[in-house]
């Protein structure tokens, strides 16, 4: 999170899973309710993005 790029694997409600190296361009919450928060985040990816 401080600009260096990373290998993340993203998994979906779905089932899928999602594997690169990314650079985190933004991260945002919001939303307190009963312990609960909403993210969003913004990636750039850095190479190919393979199924996991």
């Amino acid at each position: 999170m401080a600009g260096m790029i990373d290998d993340y694997e993203l998994s979906f409600e779905d089932g899928e899973k999602l594997h690169a190296k990314f650079l985190v361009q933004k991260l945002d919450y919001s939303g307190d309710f009963n312990g609960e928060r909403n993210y969003t985040m913004q990636l750039e990816s850095s190479g190919p993005v393979a199924r996991a």
